[in-house]
Parts: C-alpha cells; structure tokens; sequence
C-alpha cells in the first residue's frame, strides 16, 4: 500500500501487524502519523505491536505505556472544543475524527466506516471486545454531533450505514 500524501490516523489494528486465527495479519496503515485506539485492554493485548509504531500513539484511557498520549475522555456524546480533550462516542473511529478536528483538518476523510455488524477488519482477538449490529446501532446516532465543528467530514465507505456525512468516492475526496 502506498503511503498517505495526507495526515492520517489509524484507528487500532489498522495501523499495526496483528495475528488473527494463527495468521499475521499486516497493518493497513502502517504509515499514519497517529494510532489510536481508545481501548486500555487493546494496549495492553497489542503493547508488543503498538509500542513499535513509529508515529504518535494515543488513547483516551490511561494506559501503563509512557510512549502513549493520554487525552483526556470528557464523555460520550458530542464535542469538547478544550484541544486536551474529548468525546469517544463510545468508539476508537469518532475518537479520531475527534481528534483530527482539534488538528484544524480541512477534510476529513472516513475509510472503514462502514458500521455493519463487525469490525470491518475481522474480530479482535485476544479476549477483546467485538461489536455487533446493536452496538453500531447506538453508536451511529452520536456521530452527528461532530458536524459543524470546522471540519468537512466525507465518508468514502462503500455501503456504510453512517449516513449523517456525505459519501464520496475516495478518488474524489482526496486532494
């Protein structure tokens, strides 16, 4: 995969090698600035992988690893304008579009968004949480309180049920 011309996050296993059902899984990202992931437990599942990620790693949960950010989580729902803070919406992905608003992105682009009934990149493993169609159910509705925020936020998800954000073809989206 060719490296981003953009800033980008990588939210969990995306952006580090991980093993699902016996076999090395590489990461899809493995040249984001950011890896994110809002999950102590999956810090601590993953520390060996993560901890080796060269960019910025950060979470919302206080986690034992130095190497990783602390930005502290002010709840669930809507948006912290304090830049040392955020919401989560009760997941990793709207944490980073969090984030990536306190950056002063212009455009923010949704790659993975596509809130069915799993993880897009397969089920964590490792004694994990893993979602389900009802958890993406409560979940979508809080999305909608990161618009208006001063970032234009696309979502290139092909067949995504997160339909609070236009949808764009990824080709057309990027700069």
């Amino acid at each position: 995969m060719q490296q981003a011309k953009v800033p980008a996050i990588a939210i969990n296993d995306n952006g580090i090698n991980v093993m699902r059902n016996g076999s090395l899984v590489p990461a899809m990202a493995p040249w984001a600035d950011l890896l994110y992931a809002s999950d102590a437990q999956w810090w601590r599942v993953n520390a060996q992988q993560a901890l080796k990620f060269p960019g910025i790693k950060a979470s919302c949960t206080e986690v034992e690893y130095r190497a990783v950010h602390h930005i502290k989580n002010t709840g669930v729902e809507g948006f912290d304008p304090n830049p040392d803070c955020l919401r989560n919406g009760g997941n990793s992905g709207y944490a980073a579009i969090h984030i990536a608003i306190h950056a002063k992105a212009s455009r923010i682009i949704l790659l993975g968004y596509d809130m069915g009934g799993a993880h897009w990149f397969g089920q964590h493993e490792g004694g994990l949480r893993n979602t389900d169609s009802g958890t993406f159910q409560r979940w979508i509705p809080r999305f909608a309180g990161l618009i208006g925020k001063g970032s234009e936020i696309i979502n290139c998800t092909p067949g995504s049920a997160l339909t609070c954000f236009p949808f764009m073809p990824l080709e057309d989206a990027l700069p």
